[in-house]
């Protein structure tokens, strides 16, 4: 004799895998609108002119948040063709009305006009204290052409 009933425990199970799978869907969009995008500035980012180590090189990188509060972004690491540069001089920014651009100082021993670079930083809005972490973003092959007028070179 069969039955067409399902047992409690039958529902039970079921339940629990699917009240795990119903959080992850909903907070994964939630994360995911609150990223602040960045990207290079082409025309300003530029290598300091000068035939002594280190090079420095300034690397404006503009970011746009989902509000107009006010943010607080820092760089957590930078990586120049896929190796850790060194420290950069300036870690962090703020900026309001939801963008900016943000000047990321660094030296290195090797004078190339142009790098693949990855950053890692985190994004704290200082309104509500929401921070989120972007993890080696990929801002592509960058091109430094030499500093013009108005860029403060060592």
């Amino acid at each position: 004799m069969s039955s067409d009933l399902v047992s409690r425990r039958a529902v039970t199970r079921g339940a629990a895998w699917t009240v795990p799978l119903v959080v992850i869907g909903v907070a994964a969009p939630a994360f995911a609108a609150s990223q602040a995008p960045a990207t290079v500035d082409p025309e300003t980012s530029c290598k300091c002119p000068g035939a002594g180590s280190p090079y420095t090189y300034h690397l404006d990188v503009s970011f746009t948040t989902p509000t107009t509060d006010t943010w607080t972004i820092t760089l957590t690491s930078l990586l120049l063709d896929g190796t850790i540069s060194p420290t950069p001089v300036l870690y962090s920014g703020n900026f309001i009305n939801g963008a900016g651009t943000i000047t990321f100082k660094f030296a290195t021993t090797n004078s190339k006009s142009g790098y693949d670079v990855t950053i890692s930083y985190t994004a704290t809005d200082t309104t509500t204290n929401e921070t989120f972490t972007v993890t080696n973003l990929d801002l592509g092959n960058v091109k430094f052409n030499p500093c013009g007028q108005g860029v403060v070179c060592p």
